[in-house]
């Protein structure tokens, strides 16, 4: 089970990878529902601006359980990494 953090219509991972579960985050709804490998794993797609709000809690699996969580493209939108 994998997180995307910052992610978007695409989580920009290697198309033959295998996972059980993509869960994404991200700023655009509409563009996160759109991510394909999110659709075909049944994953969830969170919308949070961590500008706004930089903290996890409360937005992702309740139960915390991930064997990897990435960030591909989105460290240049945060004002104050």
């Amino acid at each position: 089970v994998v997180l995307d953090i910052m992610s978007s219509h695409v989580s920009h991972l290697p198309p033959d990878l295998s996972l059980e579960r993509l869960d994404v985050h991200g700023m655009n709804a509409r563009e996160l529902e759109q991510n394909p490998v999110r659709a075909a794993t049944g994953g969830a797609a969170w919308v949070r601006d961590l500008n706004d709000n930089p903290s996890f809690i409360g937005l992702c699996d309740t139960n915390g359980r991930y064997d990897a969580v990435l960030c591909c493209v989105g460290a240049q939108y945060l004002e104050e990494p």
